[in-house]
């Protein structure tokens, strides 16, 4: 497991540490959160919308954002460096200029001024590419965990106790008259299968297939221990965190659903900002040398191939003479040696 075909996502996490640790031992953290009614509007350091979103200001956080960053770079891998780079600017610059301006707007009014805080780091940034994880990358398998037997067994006792009663008025109302009908002797039943017989005077007991999948439990699967990190990022700056990780993930799905515009979603940055390299600017050269080393492989693949059937035609040949050959040849083959 490495950052490989990934760059972008190396330089996020690499970024993301030094800049915090920079800012720790410089002792600048409080330059990177923003408080709009006393930074904005009054000392007007318009420079905090562009930086609030490049550290963090504990280790705990640096720590799961960077985990959050390292598991989710299967998505540069399936976009491709040039548009996850293009997509990271957008998400940044959106979240950079409306979060403070919603946050001006409607939150801090509607506080009475309480919420006029803005946490610093990427959380926005690392939900968007999380809601792109959640919509790309399916599960590849899933299981449950299921309650504790006493807390089941709670849980039959309680549900067992209405119809107990339910039953002894029906059979009140029934009478003495009523009788249960006798079971053939001769019937016999699997006891691993789903009908089997338990002691006597007691219903069949269930399969246990059937009794695990209707016990309570919750259902997890190889994606979940993703989810985590990201989880304790939205739990990290209460109460604004989760409005943060809210409009990062809100601008994920809009990317994705092409429900921005459209110069917004089909912008990329050049390529050689990613190392990609372009043809139309230089990259002629590179890309003839790349074609031109595929064709020498597949053409030595080819002669490769050749001499193998070559040979195995030469022994083809050799086994239908030796068989074409009449009993006089073969033995005169055989004690030619000997003589």
């Amino acid at each position: 497991m490495s950052f490989t075909n990934s760059p972008v996502s190396k330089t996020l996490v690499v970024s993301l540490v030094s800049l915090s640790i920079l800012a720790s031992l410089l002792d600048v953290k409080h330059d990177f959160y923003i408080l709009t009614d006393l930074h904005i509007w009054k000392y007007g350091q318009l420079w905090r919308l562009l930086t609030f979103q490049l550290v963090y200001s504990n280790a705990t956080e640096v720590l799961f954002g960077s985990m959050t960053l390292y598991y989710l770079r299967v998505v540069e891998r399936m976009w491709g460096s040039r548009k996850f780079a293009s997509f990271l600017i957008i998400s940044y610059i959106l979240s950079s200029l409306l979060i403070p301006l919603v946050q001006v707007l409607f939150l801090a009014p509607l506080s009475r001024g309480y919420l006029t805080y803005i946490p610093s780091g990427p959380t926005p940034i690392i939900f968007s590419i999380l809601a792109q994880y959640h919509a790309m990358v399916p599960h590849l398998y899933s299981y449950r965990v299921v309650l504790p037997p006493s807390a089941r067994v709670l849980s039959g006792h309680q549900s067992s106790s209405q119809p107990s009663s339910s039953q002894a008025g029906s059979s009140s109302r029934l009478g003495p008259s009523t009788s249960q009908q006798p079971t053939p002797a001769n019937t016999t039943q699997d006891p691993s299968g789903p009908g089997a017989s338990g002691p006597p005077g007691q219903p069949p007991l269930p399969h246990p297939a059937h009794t695990l999948s209707s016990s309570p439990g919750l259902t997890f699967s190889d994606k979940s221990t993703k989810y985590i990190p990201p989880v304790h990022l939205f739990l990290s700056s209460l109460p604004l965190s989760p409005w943060l990780a809210f409009f990062g993930w809100t601008v994920g799905h809009l990317y994705r659903t092409d429900l921005l515009p459209a110069k917004l979603t089909r912008w990329r940055v050049p390529g050689w900002l990613v190392g990609v390299v372009d043809a139309k600017i230089g990259g002629d050269r590179t890309t003839r040398e790349g074609f031109e080393g595929l064709q020498r492989r597949l053409a030595e693949g080819e002669e490769v191939r050749g001499e193998g059937s070559g040979v195995q035609q030469q022994q083809q040949d050799r086994q239908g003479e030796s068989r074409r050959r009449n009993m006089g040849q073969t033995l005169m083959d055989q004690f030619r040696g000997a003589f």
